[in-house]
């Protein structure tokens, strides 16, 4: 304004231009005319940030107002940096347009009226952009002189600030973002629409995954926004240095201050300092790749000396402690590995310099993207090194990437491996890479715990440092790089002697150690699976493996004794065991999980021996198995599998001595099996019995009820009409024989799952079957049974979450009470290829989700919809859709010439089905009285 154009604005240019700042300032005596200076219009640009002097005659200046207006909209386009000085006049003035900001629009709002006719409505659209101007400028971090204050002071503090500002050189990222557009945004928002008071976010994923790249790029395009900004690289390793936390305390010290420079003495001293420093300054800080709690507590302890509006970033592969500061209200933001899509991009970008590969390198780059799993770091090492490359190194990287992996991704990875506290935790992850990954959580879990590594505890902590994941289905997922790393670790320590590797997994080397017979005390863990090939070795060679505890050997044949075979073995897997039994001199005691499927076994074992740490014994598919042990010497058994032994006949009656150890038993697919000894009854833990399949069984023991802790049932294919059969002609009451209201069967009150498919129930078989209390029931599926209605005892289930009736051919009408009714899933009602059902009924429809596919007879769903012919609509009906004067009989020649056959030609079903889907079509050629329209524009829109 020209009330500090040549007081303070002069001194505040000189004192810029003495600062080194390349300034230009705009001269109000030259006469512009109408439009602002050419020579403005380029400056702004041009320039990296603008002063902008409020003084009590600014807003009297039209063009001070219009060059504010580009000012603003340059901000709005651009990294332009705005400083608003308020030189004497109040921030809510400049706001709101009051005081001397309103009287001065005030009097050029005359001087507009004065002139020309036309310049009403050009002084309306000019206001309105300098008041939008004059609010977003004021709302702006800005400078304001005080009344009593020394100008001289104030200026320098505007130096000071614009130095800081201008200074600071953007943090260096790599080329070619892509993928993280989406969570930077997010991000930005936060940081601007977030909480009022100082918030906490926390960019969490595992190394290479891109975190300090989107921290960084958050950090660059928001700082402006800011008082102050640092961004602390290398967190954690500075932390651990010999000089603890105080570095990182200068670094923070010296850019809230804006490039000056303090020694520390000790972490107290940077702490008053720190505090000082951010005095009434909203602050953005970074803290790069955090990993113990410890660390962050130095800077979270001062949260409440930020000042409102302050953010603080936390980059980190830990999850843990972010758990651990939950009453921080810390948001989080996970980041997951690239889309396909977007990892071809990316890799593309850095090998080819665009977005797709040529034609000759589609399928290379295609197998690089597998290969690295959608890591960003991988993607990026990989295509560097690769660019410019011929398409034989392409096949030779990608050759050697199976065995050995990149030093540079190699290294970026093992941090999180370095950073686990014990050799526990190590240990641990080390076996579920090399044996475990793809196996259920609970078999490693069996095994592991009785190896000394606690692995509920150790799972945990690889699951905050990204290293590993549990899947829906309970199944361990880890990273194919993460893996990778962990088998590395191991292959570094001699790389060229695999008998001194603590863990063989490689075909090659294995096969190699048990070959040449060259086996040692360092191996815990060996692996070789044979699928194809049957492989013979001598038992001599694991002689020497003292140390073994996880031993994979599927489809291998050893010849020899087994006297000095490893003794402390806690898994042995053995698919397609090529003996009919297991030797007596086999060294069992210490195994915890037995999985011998596949194989050639008639009998499990002939010792006598306690087989005191048995958990699992897994003998699926061994075709040829005729009887199960005797469970007596197998105390502690928890889970007995048997699926698909078709020669098993009997279950030994010693399976009731397992009454406080067995929770799954696993029948499923024994053909030939007729029985269950009514032993089983005493299995007071048992959870889970799977019969399905088990075509021959013509018994179930009424002990069964007795199975108060059974959760999981599953029956499909057992012929009840047959076991209620049985149990009749063996009852040894004539009463009860011949009493038709007599109950031959229930379930125990514990199911939660309950699977009755094919099993013969009708309407008739089910008034056999014992009044049902299931109040944890949630999964029941009844599906290819010849019922006519759903039974009686099944209609009030009120956690039921899903009730399968499929393919029930006889089904006619289905009536359900509440149903999930304190779930937030479901229910799910499925009825799909139910040709016979017409009618479903209940108050459960209100909430549930049908499949009603090839329900071609159903003609009402209540609450939903009713089908009627149109001949027994009755009055009112017809009133409310409007159809007036509809005729009785429509002309059946014209329907039929149309392959379409009026109501009175079909049946019954017929008429109820097509009398709604085609009712567009029929009503072509009924007289609707009163109105000439198009059928088709019915009321109640077109069919």
């Amino acid at each position: 304004g020209i009330d500090t154009r040549r007081t303070f604005t002069d001194h505040l240019y000189t004192a810029l231009v003495g600062a080194g700042f390349c300034t230009f300032r705009d001269n109000e005596e030259i006469d512009r005319g109408e439009e602002i200076e050419l020579e403005i219009k380029k400056s702004i640009p041009r320039s990296r940030s603008s002063v902008v002097v409020f003084s009590e005659n600014y807003a009297s200046s039209r063009w001070c107002l219009d060059e504010l207006v580009m000012i603003m909209e340059r901000r709005r386009t651009s990294k332009h940096m705005v400083l608003p000085v308020f030189y004497h006049v109040d921030p809510k003035d400049v706001r709101h347009q009051t005081g001397s900001f309103g009287e001065a629009l005030a009097g050029l709002e005359e001087r507009f009226k004065a002139g020309k006719r036309g310049f009403q409505e050009k002084w309306m659209e000019r206001r309105k952009g300098w008041t939008e101007a004059l609010k977003e400028a004021a709302d702006l971090a800005g400078m304001e002189n005080q009344a009593d204050g020394y100008e001289a002071k104030f200026i320098q503090d505007i130096v000071e600030v614009l130095e800081g500002k201008l200074s600071r050189t953007h943090l260096s990222i790599p080329g070619y973002l892509v993928g993280i557009d989406n969570q930077v945004n997010s991000i930005s928002s936060w940081l601007h629409n977030g909480p009022s008071d100082v918030g906490i976010m926390s960019i969490w994923g595992m190394g290479g995954i891109g975190k300090t790249t989107i921290a960084k790029r958050v950090f660059n395009l928001n700082l402006g926004s800011f008082d102050a900004g640092s961004f602390l690289s290398d967190f954690a390793q500075t932390f651990k240095g010999s000089r603890g936390v105080r570095p990182l305390q200068e670094q923070l010290i010296s850019e809230i201050l804006v490039g000056k420079k303090r020694k520390i003495r000790s972490v107290d001293e940077g702490i008053e300092t720190i505090r000082k420093a951010m005095s009434g300054k909203r602050v953005l800080l970074v803290l790069d790749d955090v990993e113990e709690n410890d660390q962050v507590d130095a800077i979270l302890g001062m949260q409440n000396w930020f000042c409102p509006g302050s953010k603080i970033i936390i980059t980190t592969r830990n999850q843990q402690f972010i758990k651990a500061h939950k009453a921080d209200k810390i948001n989080m933001v996970k980041v997951d590995t690239l889309f396909g899509t977007e990892s071809l991009k990316l890799l593309c970008w850095h090998a080819f310099g665009k977005e797709d590969p040529p034609e000759n390198y589609t399928d290379l780059a295609d197998r690089v993207v597998a290969r690295c799993g959608g890591l960003p770091l991988a993607l990026r090492i990989l295509g560097l090194y690769l660019s410019g490359q011929s398409v034989d190194v392409w096949e030779s990287t990608l050759e050697m990437l199976k065995t050995i992996p990149d030093s540079d991704i190699q290294k970026k990875l093992e941090i999180s491996y370095n950073s686990l506290k014990n050799d526990l935790d190590k240990n641990l992850f080390l076996d579920i890479a090399c044996f475990f990954v793809g196996k259920d959580k609970n078999l490693m879990v069996t095994i592991l715990n009785e190896c000394g590594f606690y692995p509920v505890r150790g799972i945990e902590n690889l699951k905050v440092r990204g290293l590993l994941s549990v899947d829906l289905s309970n199944k361990l997922r880890m990273h194919r790089l993460i893996q990778q790393m962990g088998r590395e670790i191991i292959r570094q320590k001699a790389p060229n002697e695999p008998w001194k590797h603590s863990r063989l997994w490689r075909h090659e080397d294995s096969l190699n150690v048990l070959e040449g017979n060259t086996g040692t005390r360092a191996i815990q863990g060996l692996k070789l699976d044979n699928w194809n090939n049957e492989v013979q070795l001598k038992t001599s060679a694991f002689s020497r493996m003292s140390q073994l505890r996880l031993l994979l050997i599927n489809y291998v044949q050893l010849t020899g004794g087994y006297k000095k075979f490893p003794k402390k073995l806690r898994w042995l897997c053995w698919r397609g065991f090529p003996l009919k039994s297991i030797p007596t001199d086999f060294p069992l005691e210490s195994l915890v999980v037995i999985d011998m499927r596949n194989s050639n076994l008639t009998r499990f074992w002939n010792g006598t021996k306690v087989l005191g740490f048995l958990r699992i014994l897994n003998l699926s598919r061994c075709r040829r198995l005729t009887e199960t042990p005797d469970f007596s010497i197998l105390p502690n058994l928890e889970r007995l599998i048997l699926k698909g032994c078709y020669s098993l006949v009997e279950v030994h009656e010693s399976i009731g001595d397992l009454e406080t150890s067995l929770v799954m038993l696993n029948l499923k697919g024994c053909k030939r099996l007729r029985k269950l000894p009514r032993t089983i009854g005493r299995l007071k833990v048992l959870e889970t019995l799977i019969i399905s399949g088990c075509s021959s069984l013509d018994q179930l023991p009424e002990e069964m009820m007795m199975m108060k802790s059974l959760k999981e049932f599953l029956a499909d294919g057992i012929d009840f009409g047959l076991v209620f059969r049985t149990w009749k002609e063996e009852t040894s009451q004539p009463a009860l024989r011949e009493n038709p209201q007599h109950t031959w069967f229930s379930f125990p009150p514990s199911l939660g799952e309950l699977s009755l498919v094919d099993c013969n129930l009708s309407d008739d078989a089910f008034s056999k079957i014992g009044s049902i209390n299931l109040p944890s029931l949630e999964w029941l599926d009844l599906s290819k049974n010849p019922i006519t209605f759903l039974p009686n005892c099944f209609k009030g289930l009120s956690s039921c979450i899903w009730l399968g009736l499929v393919r029930c051919p006889k089904l006619q009408i289905v009536e359900i009470g509440i149903m999930g009714s304190e779930r937030s899933l479901g229910p799910y009602l499925d009825v799909s290829d139910c040709e016979s059902l017409e009618r479903i009924r209940g108050p459960a429809l209100e909430t549930c989700d049908l499949f009603t596919l090839g329900c071609e007879k159903l003609v009402e769903i209540e609450n939903r919809f009713v089908l009627e012919p149109l001949e027994d609509v009755d009055a009112e009906t017809a009133n409310c859709l409007q159809l007036y004067g509809l005729q009785s009989t429509p002309d059946t020649e014209k329907f039929e010439s149309r392959g379409v056959a009026p109501i009175s030609k079909l049946s019954p079903y017929e008429g109820n089905r097509r009398s709604m889907l085609g009712l567009a079509e029929l009503t072509k050629d009924m007289s609707i009285s009163g109105d000439d329209s198009s059928p088709y524009d019915l009321p109640f829109g077109p069919l």
